[in-house]
């Protein structure tokens, strides 16, 4: 078998009346047996529908007792596959799994947690009932469909509800952060009245009005520095998406500082290279509130799986013809990390919010070189 598969992924709770069904409306169908020698396994074909003989262009008669190795089947090494899966190990009798076909590829897929994103490849459900198992053979009843339109529902609802939930998730921060922006402005202007009472009883007590305006300007300086850091907080989170020209770079600063203490807690080395100086159009809280996220989705996964001296962003901003780009990568010691991969624990929602929202895209890349977060959203 040229291919291996992941085999992680195959549901056990069809039934064969599931399979029946399925057959009836899109599906073909074939019957397997499996024989297994000292070197190999062998199948046969002991029965097909009339779907699948159209599909290989082969006579039903011609089509029983023949080896599936003979048979032009896209789908025979992943019967093989299975086959000698079910073989070798203790499964159940009935499963399903769910594959999609990428130009010439396989590859198994978990709909439930996997991120189907390009619906332009296509997708089947195997089904499969065990008739007869030994531990040197096999039979075994295929059923195959496609699963393109139902591929199309489960995306549009995991965009809806992706979407829904983050939507959810920053109206609630935002009414946490203005609620602790209203609780703070009391105390705040009430400590500006003390202090200008205060200021005012040393003036009649010593006569230094200039010693008194000095100290007063320098706490007064501290308070002002508290309450913009309290409003910006606010206006970071405000629901308020009104569209325009901003200036990356500065906006970019901008999630640095709301994210500056948890930075500094988890040890994290930040460095920014901005290849270009330019605005982009659209809603810069749209922009901030899903790269703050972002970041923070980064930081804790470094926070997991890297020691506290060996985290560094290397952050890359520039634009190509028609977009945006910011390259997140990770670096680190490779030698002593030697298994990482960057993952996002919220990269589904960031895939969704970004294609839906900012109309751009974000890519996830591991490999022997780097490892990085590529998000890119028109200029």
């Amino acid at each position: 078998m040229d291919n291996q598969y992941n085999l992680q992924n195959i549901n056990q709770d069809k039934k064969l009346a599931d399979c029946i069904n399925q057959l009836k409306s899109d599906g073909f169908s074939l019957e397997i047996e499996a024989k297994k020698t000292n070197k190999s396994i062998e199948c046969y074909i002991i029965d097909a529908n009339e779907h699948y003989c159209e599909r290989v262009k082969i006579k039903k008669n011609d089509l029983i007792g023949a080896n599936i190795k003979d048979i032009d089947d896209e789908f025979k090494n992943l019967y093989y596959q299975l086959i000698y899966y079910l073989i070798e190990h203790n499964a159940g009798d009935f499963f399903n799994l769910y594959i999609k076909k990428d130009q010439e590829n396989f590859e198994i897929i978990d709909i439930d947690k996997s991120y189907i994103y390009d619906t332009q490849n296509e997708f089947y459900e195997i089904m499969a009932c065990v008739l007869h198992k030994s531990t040197t053979s096999l039979r075994i009843f295929f059923v195959v469909r496609n699963f393109d339109k139902e591929i199309e529902i489960i995306n549009r609802i995991g965009k809806i509800l992706e979407i829904n939930s983050y939507n959810d998730k920053i109206t609630n921060i935002s009414e946490v952060v203005s609620n602790l922006t209203h609780s703070w402005r009391q105390p705040l202007n009430s400590l500006n009245f003390s202090i200008i009472n205060f200021k005012d009883e040393i003036i009649d007590a010593t006569g230094d009005v200039k010693l008194a305006n000095e100290y007063y300007n320098e706490i007064w300086s501290i308070l002002e520095s508290l309450s913009n850091k309290i409003e910006k907080f606010r206006s970071f989170f405000e629901r308020n998406y009104e569209e325009k020209y901003y200036d990356l770079i500065q906006y970019l600063d901008l999630i640095f500082e709301i994210l500056d203490e948890k930075i500094k807690k988890e040890n994290i080395q930040i460095h920014i290279d901005a290849k270009d100086v330019f605005e982009v159009y659209g809603s810069p809280n749209e922009f901030v509130q899903i790269m703050y996220c972002i970041f923070f989705d980064i930081i804790e996964h470094c926070k997991a799986h890297l020691d506290i001296f060996n985290r560094k962003l290397n952050i890359e901003i520039y634009k190509d013809e028609k977009n945006a780009v910011i390259s997140i990568q990770i670096i680190f010691d490779r030698k002593k990390c030697t298994d990482f991969a960057l993952d996002l624990e919220h990269m589904h929602a960031f895939a969704h919010i970004i294609h839906e929202i900012l109309q751009g895209s974000i890519d996830l890349i591991n490999d022997e070189m780097e490892n990085k977060v590529v998000i890119s959203f028109p200029l």
